[in-house]
Formats: structure tokens, C-alpha cells, sequence
């Protein structure tokens, strides 16, 4: 008898009793009540004792939650063979008592999985082909770029050697092992392949990053041109170059692609590279080829999205083979050697217009038709009324280029996200179709179908032609909430199923919901960002709170944050500190002066509301950036009217006159640019006093908070200096961390502990005066107690939370 049964004939004997006086029912009742109260404490005591097994989330837990996306391209981890028979599915989970990365390559039988999900008799889960467990590397993204063959016999991927070189291998369906295509020591970069002995790929090459050892031993040398970092840190330079060799095979036995014009190997960058596209025959490649001269003409032919954009198209002379950031689409033929331009115009990426993304290229299945996700048309065929590149496709055989449909900018001319803006993920052909996938900024996706009808491409449908009879959708099913799960889906029933959870530990921690929240600033505009409640949160009950910066994902499982650097949202939450993940100004304003205040004024109309709600302590407030939003916190903490308890920037830009003199020389000086899109002058004679005006480097006297400043290896801490350096002149409490890697976006597992281990030590002993008693940290907390006592006396009047710790 349950629970509730048991409840209700206690109900039924007590009325029965009352109406009829009978002492043999009074009794039987009695017993009910009694074996009833017994019953609600047995389950009370079940209750807490299952409630004492979950234990609070961490950062440790964070580390060790497996991820289907890939962290620093976001490319998808499924990839479905061409005759929809095969699907292989990669994620990657942290290890972090070994501090190795662990990739897990599945690959299943469609069949199966069609057989299981419409099956009523579900028992166990269907069981992949083959699994390929990887720990070769301690960070990084090991198994990647899942590529199948045309004939559905295997596929390809790069995988990362014990040295973090990625190398490209090959597995057969039949094989037990996969086997290396690249030849052993090369660093491949990207690749596309057609069969096993069909394919090309680019090796990274770090030409001049390190200097001849008789320029070492001179006396002098002239370094005129080098940037700063290219000087002091070569390492660094090696590890961000993105200048590669454009390797082939066109039966088995990889060389170097050499061109017929300059007999010099084809060197490609960052686009040309995830631009790569082989024919079907695998004897073209298109690619998008560096620009060494860039005509003077096209700064006006060829604009970017908004007048004042700093990384629109400069007329720009470089040595052959360099890398000006601009580039045009061209076919190399394999066997001839000999390279054709197809377009005549620069990319629409060239000039910063960034819908067509990092979409490759792709070949109709007759190899005549070649689409281009975003390209400017050369002038002579370009109307006035497109002034903006567009998704295009060219006739490789006739040599014509038709716009199928212009690019638009993220941002209308009054700043706000443009609804017609889309970001192109793929483009396919099916036949004699062509399908653009593409997502809006609400991560929402679509299709549109294009078809050719009497010479022309037009736009026939938004619906995707299907390619197999066997398919069957394939997702990853997740939210804000909800950890990742392998789902299959027949579209033709509409019956899904789970195939595969990879975090079945999450069962035993106690987490609580997070929410999305809005709230306006004081000029209307509409925010929206995420609320991570502390796990035992009380309404009405004011808690501490940590604001994360650099975008939201509502659709998306993310613990820390959009970031594994510096953020720890789910960790904070457990440990009793509210967090709100900012999506950033819904006002485009990048590269203005209003950047930086739009964000602050968002940070101050949160806070100022999570205050009228009664959920926030205003005098208990942190924040973090990281990359680009250290910017808005320096902005922040020397300009606004919230008084901050704490604070950290990790890794990013600051806009202030040591970065900018640091920058010089480097990637096309692209701070050089952003900084003066900002100020509108140089830091130089009367517009240096613009810069003294605005610069948050010039206002470290305002800061009140604590400060952690952390680099990301010895450059960028060089790069970070700055802020570091005002607050130790000006005898304000400032920590400076400098983590060993050459990763922005953290993935090796003790650089992660380090980095959000340290943001969440950071802030609870500000916000909370908590010490975190495991003896290795002893010594960063008496360091601490020294800036507390510092803080104490420079602000008497003002509640010390970091004292309750010595308390």
C-alpha cells in the first residue's frame, strides 16, 4: 500500500468513526495514523539521506563534463557518412587527475539506431561499430575535423600527437586502427578529402619565427618591422601563427603543392585554410589565396559593413606569400599546378563582413558549379545597388559568377541586431540544388534552396532536399539546465530516443535551475543574460553577486559560462554567490566610444534591479572579464556608479597607450585600429588628451576594488602589465597571476583549476571572507589578508567582508 492510499482510507475510518461512535474503528484509525506518521518520517529521512548523497558542483566537476562541441571552432561533432548508412559522433571530457584530455570518437549503424527508436521493446542501448578513445594530449581539442570519403568506406580526422602536433589519419570501417595519411612530424591545419588517396591539406610552418643563430651571435641586426612579441617571444608567435603549406595527394603520396607561376610552395592563412574544397575528381582544389597587393581601388569598391569599421579593406603591400588579411577565391588544378581566379574581388570576410563565416567552399557533384559563401564580384559585374558581398556561385567551365543573395551586416544603421542577418554554416548541393544552412543571432536555424532553371540560379524553397533514404536525424539535445544527450530522431515517424548520455554523474550533484533575465537600462534598451541562483537559495535573502561577461547561450549546457577562462558560474552558485552571465549591449557599438559604457550602463540596470528584487547585496558585488570585456571592466570599475568588492581580467584588451604602443607591427595592427576607431585620434599631441579623457588606463585612481590581473603566458601578461603596474604605484590591493599556456580559451585541465579555481577563491574570500582550508593554498591566502589590510585602511568606512576568514 502506498502513501497516498494509505492517507485516504485513514480519511474514510476517521469519518466513519465520528458518525458512527464505534470504538472498533476509532481504534483502526489510531493505527492508520500512527502507521501514516511513521510513513511521512520514512520518507523524510529517505528524502534527506538522499539529499545528503548530492554533493555541490565544482570546478572540478566542470573539468570533467563532457562536451560534444568543440571548444574553439564550435564545428559539429557529428558527421554522417554520404549514403546516410554511417554516423560517427566525437566529445572531449577533461581528466584532470591525469591533466590529460580524453576524445571519444563513436561510430553506429544508422540501421540500428532507425531499428532501435522505433522499436516498443527498448532494452539496452544500441552498441556503436567501433569506439576510439584518445588521451594523446593535455589540451587542445584532440580528435577533429570528422570528414567521410564519397564512398562511405571510412573517413578522416585530425588527431593530436604526444607532442600536440595534429596529424591526418584515416579508419576504415573495417579497421581496428586508423592509420596516418600526413607524413609523421607534420602539423596539419585543415584538410578535405575525397578517398584515402584522394585529398589535400595544409601543414603550419613557422618561417621567421625564429632567427638564423648568426643573427643570434651578432652584435647588432636590424629588427625594424618586428613586432614586439615576434622579438622577445617566438614561442608565442609559433603558437598563433596560422601561415601554412597547402599540401596534396592524388594517389596516395602526399607533396607539396608548388605553383606553376612562381615555382614556390601555395602558402595559405586562417581563410584559406577552413575555405579548402576539393573536387570530386580530387584533381582542383578551391581555396581563398592571400592578396600580396592590395590595389588601392578596392578601400572603396569593396567597403565594410559600417563606415567607421577599423578592419575594412587597407591598400596594403607585402612581401609574396604574407599575409595582408585580405583574400580572394581561386582554383589551383593539382596536376598542371596552374592557379585561376575565380571571382577577380576580394572575400566578403576581407572586409569584416562575417556572415559567410568559416563555411567552406563547396563543389556541385559534377564539378562545373562552385559555391562561394561570401565574395565581393568583381566591379565590371557588380551593381551599385549590392554594395556588400554575397553568397555567390560560380560557373567554373563558362568563368561567370552569379549573386544569389547579398550578405547583410549584423547591425542596422541604428545599432540594432538586423533581423534579416544571418551567419552561414554549410552549403551543399544535392544534384542540381543548392542548400544554404544558416542561423540567426538567436541561435534559431533555417534553409534556403537554390536551383538552376534555364541557365540561372533562383531561389526555389527553404526546404532541404534529402540526400539518403535512410535518414534520420542525428542531434545533440541540451539547454540551459540540461546536459548534453546523443539523440536520434526519425523524421518519418517522429518517434526519438537517447542513444547515448555521457554524464551520468551529474545525477549525484545538487544543482539548481538557472533562468534567463532581462531587464532594461535607463535608456530602454532590452538586456537579456542568465541568472545561476546560489543551489540553496531562499527568497528574499540577499547573496553576493559575480558578474560574468562575454555573451549567454540559453540553449546550450555550459557551467562555467560561454567561457572555460576565468568563469565558474555553476561553481559560484553552489558555493552560495548568485552569478549573472551578460549577453553583452544589445546596441552595436563595437569599435566606438560608446562600447564600453553601453556594457556598464547594462551591468549598473541589472544590478539596480536584482536590488529591487531583494535577491542582491549591493555592497557584495564582483565581476570578470576575459578577451575582449577586460575593456569594459576597467570602464567599469573607473567609471561607474556600482561600488565593486572585486574584480578580475583575464587575457584581453584594454584600449590604453602601453597596448597600444606594444601592438605596433603586429596582426596588421589591428589594436592600432580598434583603439583609434574608439578615441578617433592617435594618442599623440592634442589627441592625446582625448585618450587621458576616456581611457580607463588613465583613471586608476577611481578603482576601489581589488583587481586580479591574469596573463595567459608571458605575453600576455607583458600585455596586461599596465593595469597591474597604475594600482602597485597607487598602493591599491592587485594580484597578478600569470598562467603557464599558450591557450586563450582554456582546455588542459590544471590550467582550468588554476584559472577558475582561482576565480572562485578570488571571489569568495572578497564577498564572503572564506579561505579555502587545503594547505597548498595557504600562501595565496596570507597574500590575500595583506591586500585585505590594505583595503581596510584605504576604505575604513566601508564593510570588509575578507576579514570574516581570520574571524
Amino acid at each position: 500500500m502506498n502513501l497516498a492510499e494509505l492517507s485516504r482510507r485513514t480519511w474514510l475510518l476517521l469519518c466513519q468513526a465520528h458518525a458512527g461512535q464505534h470504538m472498533q474503528l476509532r481504534v483502526r484509525a489510531t493505527v492508520l495514523i500512527l502507521a501514516t506518521v511513521f510513513a511521512c518520517a520514512t520518507l523524510d529521512a529517505s528524502a534527506d539521506g538522499h539529499e545528503k548523497q548530492l554533493r555541490q558542483f565544482t570546478v572540478a566537476d566542470d573539468i570533467e563534463v563532457a562536451q560534444f562541441f568543440d571548444p574553439l571552432s564550435n564545428k559539429p561533432p557529428i558527421a554522417i557518412s554520404p549514403d546516410g548508412s554511417f554516423v560517427a559522433v566525437r566529445l572531449q571530457r577533461g581528466l584532470l587527475a591525469q591533466n590529460r584530455l580524453e576524445d571519444e570518437l563513436r561510430i553506429y549503424d544508422m540501421t540500428v539506431l532507425r531499428t532501435f527508436v522505433n522499436s516498443s521493446h527498448q532494452t539496452a542501448l544500441p552498441q556503436p561499430l567501433r569506439i576510439l578513445r584518445e588521451e594523446t594530449y593535455s589540451k587542445g581539442v584532440l580528435i577533429s575535423n570528422i570528414r567521410w570519403s564519397c564512398d562511405s568506406k571510412g573517413f578522416a580526422f585530425l588527431l593530436k600527437d604526444e607532442h600536440g602536433k595534429d596529424q591526418l589519419m584515416w579508419m576504415g570501417l573495417k579497421d581496428s586502427h586508423p592509420r596516418m595519411l600526413s607524413t609523421k612530424g607534420q602539423d596539419v591545419v585543415a584538410f578535405d578529402i575525397r578517398s584515402a588517396i584522394h585529398y589535400v591539406y595544409t601543414v603550419r610552418r613557422a618561417d621567421g619565427q625564429k632567427r638564423p643563430k648568426q643573427e643570434n651571435s651578432a652584435p647588432a641586426m636590424d629588427v625594424t618591422g618586428q613586432s614586439f612579441t615576434n622579438l622577445l617571444f617566438s614561442d608565442y608567435n609559433a603558437a598563433w601563427n596560422d601561415r601554412s603549406e597547402l599540401w596534396a595527394s592524388t594517389n596516395g603520396h602526399p607533396h607539396p603543392v608548388v605553383s606553376l607561376s612562381s615555382h614556390r610552395p601555395v602558402i595559405l592563412y586562417d581563410e584559406g585554410q577552413q575555405s579548402l574544397a576539393l573536387s570530386p575528381d580530387g584533381d582542383t582544389v578551391a581555396t581563398a589565396l592571400p592578396i600580396n597587393e592590395v590595389p588601392i581601388e578596392w578601400e572603396s569598391l569593396y567597403p565594410a559593413p559600417t563606415k567607421d569599421d577599423p578592419h575594412r579593406i587597407h591598400t596594403i603591400h607585402e612581401e609574396p606569400d604574407s599575409d595582408t588579411g585580405v583574400s580572394q577565391y581561386a582554383i589551383i588544378n593539382l596536376r598542371t599546378r596552374k592557379i585561376d581566379l575565380v571571382t577577380n574581388a576580394p572575400t566578403g570576410r576581407s572586409a569584416h563582413w562575417v556572415a559567410g563565416g568559416l563555411a567552406a567552399l563547396a563543389w556541385s557533384k559534377d564539378g562545373k558549379f562552385l559555391a562561394l559563401p561570401s565574395t565581393f564580384v568583381s566591379h565590371g559585374n557588380f551593381r551599385d545597388e549590392y554594395r556588400a558581398p554575397c553568397l555567390a556561385i560560380a560557373d567554373v567551365v563558362g568563368g561567370t559568377v552569379q549573386c544569389l543573395e547579398p550578405i547583410r551586416a549584423s547591425h542596422d544603421a541604428d545599432g540594432a541586431p538586423n533581423p534579416d542577418y544571418f551567419f552561414i554554416d554549410k552549403l551543399n548541393f544535392t544534384g542540381s540544388t543548392l542548400s544554404m544552412y544558416y542561423r540567426h543571432y538567436d541561435q534559431s536555424k533555417g534553409t534556403r534552396v537554390f536551383s538552376i532553371d534555364s541557365g540561372k540560379w533562383k531561389r526555389s524553397s527553404d526546404k532541404p532536399v534529402a540526400t539518403t533514404a535512410l535518414a534520420l536525424d542525428l542531434l545533440i539535445q541540451e539547454g540551459l539546465n540540461t546536459p548534453p544527450v546523443l539523440v536520434a530522431r526519425d523524421p518519418q515517424t517522429g518517434l526519438s530516443h537517447v542513444i547515448w548520455d555521457p554524464n551520468p554523474q551529474l545525477k549525484t550533484i545538487n544543482t539548481r535551475d538557472a533562468v534567463v533575465y532581462h531587464w532594461k537600462d535607463d535608456a530602454g534598451n532590452q538586456w537579456v543574460g542568465g541568472l545561476y541562483e546560489p543551489t540553496n537559495y531562499i527568497p528574499g535573502q540577499r547573496y553576493p553577486l559575480v558578474i560574468q561577461t562575454h555573451g549567454f547561450n540559453e540553449k546550450a549546457f555550459l557551467p562555467s559560462g560561454t567561457m572555460s577562462t576565468a568563469f565558474a558560474a555553476r561553481t559560484f552558485a553552489g558555493a552560495g554567490i548568485m552569478v549573472l552571465q551578460v549577453l553583452g549591449c544589445p546596441v552595436h557599438a563595437s569599435n566606438t566610444a560608446d562600447e564600453a559604457p553601453c556594457n556598464v550602463r547594462g551591468y549598473e540596470a541589472a544590478v539596480k534591479q536584482l536590488e529591487a528584487d531583494k535577491m542582491v547585496d549591493p555592497q557584495r558585488i564582483g565581476i570578470i572579464g576575459f578577451s575582449r570585456t577586460c575593456y569594459y571592466i576597467l570602464e567599469a570599475l573607473t567609471s561607474s556608479r556600482l561600488r565593486f568588492k572585486a574584480a578580475s581580467i583575464t587575457d584581453g584588451v584594454d584600449y590604453g597607450y602601453w597596448q597600444y604602443l606594444l601592438a605596433v607591427d603586429l596582426n596588421h595592427n589591428a589594436v592600432e585600429r580598434e583603439s583609434e576607431g574608439i578615441y578617433k585620434t592617435q594618442p599623440f599631441g592634442s589627441g592625446l588628451q582625448k585618450w587621458i579623457d576616456h581611457s580607463p588606463e588613465f583613471k586608476m585612481q577611481n578603482i576601489n576594488a581589488p583587481l586580479m590581473v591574469v596573463g595567459e603566458g608571458e605575453a600576455s601578461l607583458l600585455s596586461m602589465w599596465e593595469p597591474y603596474a597604475a594600482l602597485r604605484y597607487l598602493h591599491k590591493p592587485t594580484d597578478l597571476v600569470l598562467l603557464h599556456t599558450d591557450e586563450h580559451i582554456l582546455t588542459n585541465p590544471a590550467v582550468r583549476m588554476a584559472s577558475q579555481g582561482g576565480s572562485v577563491d578570488w571571489f569568495r574570500f572578497w564577498l564572503q571572507g572564506y579561505e579555502d582550508p587545503v594547505p597548498a593554498k595557504a600562501e595565496q591566502y596570507r597574500r590575500w589578508e595583506g591586500l585585505c589590510d590594505m583595503q581596510r585602511s584605504s576604505h575604513p568606512d566601508e564593510p570588509a567582508y575578507c576579514v570574516k576568514s581570520r574571524q
